[in-house]
């Protein structure tokens, strides 16, 4: 046996009936501070009808002893009884909710009062909605707000082809009863991006959408995976791009997915544009064309998003004022190059050079 399932006075819920939402929380040694406000912050909604599901993926800091302090009838407990990982933890949640909704939450992050009923009520009237997120709010290391827009489904899945689209892990909200129908969850063989892959695979049956009022505090702090685990992620969400390189190139080499990745991951900063990138999102540019696979216009303004980022990259060495704008201007359609160069008449580039977002969940991708 892997885990046991402790059901902590789940008998006190509606007899007649399962809770309409299933929060899950999964943990591995996250400080048990932390992990006490996260599920306080959960316990503490306004919307009351739920079950909090706990998975513990064998912690060895003190969280088991824990977990078996808490007594609220809401809870239910499940212990892994060696090392899972994310993934595999997760589904076992997942496979354990009883709840019409699931509501995914980080260990480490806190709701605010009013996540639940927000979320709850959007889902009710948007039924055509698999799976909903918010924006939210830094705190800890970082203060600030980010704000994930969705403006329609095919731009989605296009953002998506170069970087982690959103919304926060800590804000999915699913429609549990779709999600299994569809034989969607998370994938196994990612020991990180498991939250990009899901979102690739919601994408490809139904709509996402984003309620635009925080409703998730995310903390950031030293210890976090995207700190410690960086090589790893990189890793994973490498697999997740060589799935989306696919849609397109039938016979997908190592070379190409290993380019890709490097060209939209956020965590290198110093690939230049090189005439190996041009032929290669030529190339992608062309079969797209052909195929269809995305809208034509779109996804081809993705890839200038690209190759403006690897200039911006290529230009940080010695190059006169001349030399920029004549890259810019070879590489890059007429309006598209002009804005740049004005925006280099009025900013220092080192300011450009810097990702708008970097934070747990986004992973490193976030750089257009």
């Amino acid at each position: 046996m892997t885990n046991n399932i402790c059901k902590s006075g789940f008998s006190d819920l509606k007899s007649n009936s399962s809770p309409e939402i299933s929060v899950l929380v999964s943990t591995y040694n996250t400080p048990i501070y932390m992990l006490r406000e996260a599920i306080a912050s959960i316990l503490s909604q306004s919307f009351n009808n739920f079950e909090l599901l706990i998975v513990d993926d064998a912690s060895t800091n003190g969280i088991c002893e824990y977990l078996d302090t808490l007594t609220d009838s809401r809870i239910r407990i499940i212990k892994n009884t060696q090392r899972l990982g994310i993934s595999k933890s997760k589904n076992l949640g997942i496979n354990q909710a009883s709840g019409k909704y699931l509501a995914l939450m980080d260990s480490d992050d806190v709701a605010k009062p009013d996540r639940l009923k927000t979320q709850y009520r959007y889902m009710e009237k948007h039924k055509d909605v698999l799976l909903c997120g918010s924006w939210f709010q830094f705190f800890g290391n970082k203060i600030g707000n980010s704000r994930t827009k969705i403006n329609n489904m095919e731009s989605y899945r296009i953002r998506m082809f170069s970087t982690y689209p959103g919304p926060l892990q800590s804000t999915f909200f699913i429609r549990l009863v779709s999600l299994k129908r569809n034989n969607i969850q998370y994938d196994e063989t990612l020991s990180y991006a498991e939250d990009y892959k899901l979102l690739l695979d919601i994408s490809e049956h139904s709509k996402i959408a984003v309620i635009r009022r925080p409703l998730v505090m995310h903390r950031v702090h030293e210890n976090q995976v995207t700190n410690t685990k960086i090589e790893a992620i990189v890793e994973s969400e490498k697999k997740v791009k060589s799935y989306l390189l696919s849609t397109l190139i039938d016979n997908i080499s190592e070379d190409d997915i290993e380019l890709h990745s490097k060209c939209t991951c956020g965590y290198y900063r110093d690939v230049p544009i090189t005439q190996e990138t041009e032929l290669f999102y030529q190339k992608l540019i062309d079969i797209n064309r052909i195929k269809k696979v995305y809208h034509t216009r779109q996804f081809e303004s993705m890839i200038y998003q690209i190759k403006k980022r690897l200039i911006w990259q290529t230009i940080k060495g010695d190059f006169s004022k001349s030399e920029k704008i004549m890259l810019f201007f070879k590489k890059l359609p007429f309006f598209m190059a002009t804005k740049e160069i004005l925006k280099m008449s009025k900013m220092k580039i080192s300011h450009l050079l810097i990702p708008k977002t970097f934070n747990k969940s986004h992973h490193i991708l976030y750089f257009l």
